[in-house]
């Protein structure tokens, strides 16, 4: 199952509104990663999350969030979905 965070709202991909006025929408800055599901957990998840802050860093994007927020937001979803093999798809803009 399909499952969208955004904006501190979990809901279905379909109805995740994106505004107007995001960064990523304006400017077309922002960052994603795209991460490996086994066994219910992210694979190489400090890895992922370390190239995510390089990556934020490097076009000056503060997120506002810790990386422990980020992967328990992950593992939410992953949660949530009761998928043991997936995807997930972290983008911050």
């Amino acid at each position: 199952m399909a499952i969208t965070y955004l904006n501190g709202n979990w809901q279905a991909p379909e109805t995740a509104l994106v505004s107007a006025l995001d960064r990523g929408f304006l400017f077309g800055d922002g960052v994603y990663e795209g991460l490996a599901v086994y066994n219910a957990k992210v694979f190489e998840c400090g890895r992922h999350i370390h190239r995510l802050r390089r990556s934020l860093d490097a076009i000056r994007l503060d997120p506002g969030v810790s990386d422990q927020w980020l992967t328990d937001v992950m593992q939410a979803g992953i949660d949530r979905s009761g998928l043991k093999v997936a995807s997930c798809y972290l983008q911050i803009s």
